[in-house]
């Protein structure tokens, strides 16, 4: 029971055998014990901590900031990964309830998902990005908006141009 394994940690795949070594009254002797050792495969992913970001405002894209994500293997080990996938990040809809992470190592491919919430984006505000061609008047005219293009901005960062505004108190200017 006092015979001692020289090559037997760590194992890669493609080794075929480990020395057995005894050593008794000054005589050592040696033999090899032939094994076969399997490239270890992809088991599983996690994610070990969610992302900073879970609330999302529709439009907006997934943001992994934060996020970290684990391989594990049929051996028993594990490592963090950067190189996964994001399946379903962009232009986040209503109602959508989770992206999907993807990672693949020596053709094998596994997933995990991560819960999120998107929102209904609101108006935050709107802004004049072109102004009117006229901005001088005479007593009793009406303001004209000919030219003036405006925006409608959203809590998602995106704006888009509007034509259905409301002109309040451009009828018949005063001084």
């Amino acid at each position: 029971t006092n015979y001692e394994i020289t090559d037997g940690n760590n194992l890669t795949a493609g080794k075929t055998s480990v020395t057995i070594s005894y050593t008794e009254y000054g005589t050592t002797k040696t033999v090899a014990q032939g094994i076969t050792v399997a490239k270890k495969s992809l088991s599983a992913i996690e994610i070990s901590e969610a992302p900073s970001k879970t609330s999302y405002v529709e439009g907006q894209n997934f943001d992994k900031t934060g996020m970290k994500v684990i391989a594990k293997y049929d051996n028993g080990t594990s490592k963090e990964i950067t190189d996964y996938e994001i399946i379903d990040g962009n232009s986040l809809a209503v109602g959508k309830t989770n992206v999907t992470i993807s990672y693949t190592e020596d053709e094998a491919t596994k997933t995990v998902t991560q819960a999120i919430t998107v929102v209904k984006k609101s108006l935050t505000g709107i802004e004049i990005s072109e102004e009117a061609k006229n901005k001088s008047y005479i007593e009793g005219q009406n303001f004209s908006p000919e030219g003036m293009k405006v925006i409608a901005k959203y809590d998602n960062g995106t704006g888009k141009e509007i034509t259905n505004y409301e002109i309040t108190d451009g009828n018949n200017l005063v001084v």
